[in-house]
């Protein structure tokens, strides 16, 4: 069955869907993980190459509830990670 309009190629993989099927079934993908994860890569990053291009953090929560939203900034932006 083709949802590309063309028969999937896991032989040769030449399309980005090819490759990504291709990868999924013949790598490990799991210690890629840590890279899907905006909060757990922060400590990858620094260590390669240090704080310095990380984006400062205002909090971390574990609930929607736990934010004052009168300590917050003017301006700020709010992103989830799913561990």
């Amino acid at each position: 069955m083709s949802c590309h309009g063309h028969p999937l190629n896991l032989e040769n993989p030449r399309s980005l869907s090819e490759k990504v099927l291709w990868l999924k079934r013949h790598v490990d993908l799991e210690p890629l993980s840590i890279f899907t994860d905006k909060f757990a890569v922060r400590d990858y990053v620094r260590e390669q190459i240090g704080s310095d291009y990380l984006i400062p953090l205002i909090g971390i929560y574990d609930h929607v509830n736990e934010i004052d939203l009168d300590a917050l900034p003017d301006s700020f932006m709010i992103k989830t990670t799913h561990r």
